[in-house]
């Protein structure tokens, strides 16, 4: 399975572009920089996406910013940045050439990307379920 980033991809959840490396649907690259192959949606969030990808044979998650404001893309590079610095557990790995950008087919402006190692586990939100933790807010 491929799915496709392309945020005006009209189908970009497509059986049919299993193996393909352009989505029959937009025209757009499934097959990011030559190597990683995103497999499902993880999340979606107010500034960008997440998603499960395929690089060889090992999983990892990709980022995508879908906000271009030019402070959105100064701190997602930021973070890009200082993850691969960090060297702990817990923090997920990025590569050298982790992060790059892709311009989706019939898009004047591209798509920010993050590739890091995937951790496994519970996320914050199914650990706070299993808690039953709530967040108390101030008014």
């Amino acid at each position: 399975m491929s799915y496709c980033i392309n945020p005006h991809c009209p189908k970009p959840i497509d059986l049919a572009n299993a193996n393909n490396p352009i989505c029959r649907n937009c025209g757009s690259q499934l097959l990011l920089q030559n190597r990683y192959r995103v497999l499902k949606q993880l999340g979606q969030g107010g500034f960008g996406n997440t998603f499960e990808i395929d690089d060889g044979g090992k999983t990892k998650v990709l980022k995508v910013l879908t906000d271009n404001n030019s402070k959105a893309v100064e701190l997602f590079q930021q973070e890009a940045k200082v993850l691969r610095m960090l060297k702990s557990v817990g923090i997920p790995k990025v590569e050298a050439d982790g992060y790059f950008t892709v311009l989706p087919k019939n898009s004047s402006l591209p798509l920010h990307c993050l590739v890091m190692e995937k951790i496994e586990g519970v996320n914050l939100e199914q650990w706070m379920e299993f808690r039953k933790y709530q967040l108390k807010h101030k008014n």
